[in-house]
């Protein structure tokens, strides 16, 4: 049976108390995997997406006439950056980052060669959260 309010009650560190009436009380769910690798190789894959998109599908489209090119490679890269975003708002609340540092690696993932640029940033919060789980 759950109580009023039930559910996720608050976020500390990495633990989650959850709100539940089991007869112990409060039910203490492990620590949380560390969300960061995965938002980091998503955005390396986002970023080869762009640059393909940019570097090969563009100029097979003006230059080869090959329209077809753009959009496959676009269709692509816009799913990836979609689940790159989703990903960031994930690890944002999971890592607890602020608004600040999640639209650092929003804006990053906007500029070619960005999510290259900043990726050994998102390795150093990688490592943070790591230290923080132990």
């Amino acid at each position: 049976m759950l109580r009023p309010g039930a559910g996720l009650d608050c976020v500390q560190g990495i633990r989650v108390q959850c709100g539940f009436a089991f007869p112990a009380g409060l039910v203490s769910v492990p620590a949380v995997k560390n969300p960061i690798p995965l938002l980091r190789k998503l955005a390396l894959i986002e970023g080869i997406s762009f640059l393909l998109l940019l570097g090969v599908a563009m100029p097979l489209k003006y230059f080869a006439d090959m329209p077809m090119a753009v959009k496959i490679a676009g269709w692509l890269h816009g799913i990836l950056f979609t689940a790159f975003v989703l990903m960031l708002i994930q690890t944002m609340v999971i890592a607890g980052w602020s608004v600040a540092r999640a639209a650092f690696f929003f804006v990053a993932a906007l500029l070619p060669f960005g999510p290259f640029v900043v990726d050994g940033r998102m390795r150093q919060h990688e490592e943070e959260f790591d230290a923080r789980a132990r």
